[in-house]
């Protein structure tokens, strides 16, 4: 099972992965479970909305990299939203050349 969090506050994000919710910092809000067979989301219309293209683009990559994961049982990912987004940009310059 992978749980999709962040700590700190829209605009201000840090997404990560945990394996277990053991591993999700108690000032961390959960924004989806993904468990091999289905994915539970949580993102309110007020987080949603106070959230930056960045923030909502690394939460969707990271849930997608975690129903990746638990289907094959890969290792768990985090990362910061501002690097997500350079390695996107990065990713999509080098397919338009």
């Amino acid at each position: 099972m992978r749980f999709v969090y962040a700590t700190g506050q829209p605009r201000n994000l840090n997404f990560a992965i945990a394996g277990q919710r053991e591993g999700v910092p108690s000032n961390a809000e959960v924004y989806a479970v993904c468990d091999g067979e289905r994915t539970v989301h949580q993102l309110g219309e007020q987080t949603f909305n106070a959230m930056t293209d960045e923030e909502y683009l690394t939460l969707q990559e990271l849930i997608n990299k975690s129903e990746q994961a638990e289907a094959s049982g890969a290792h768990l990912v985090s990362c910061s939203s501002s690097g997500l987004l350079r390695r996107l940009i990065r990713r999509i310059t080098a397919a338009l050349l």
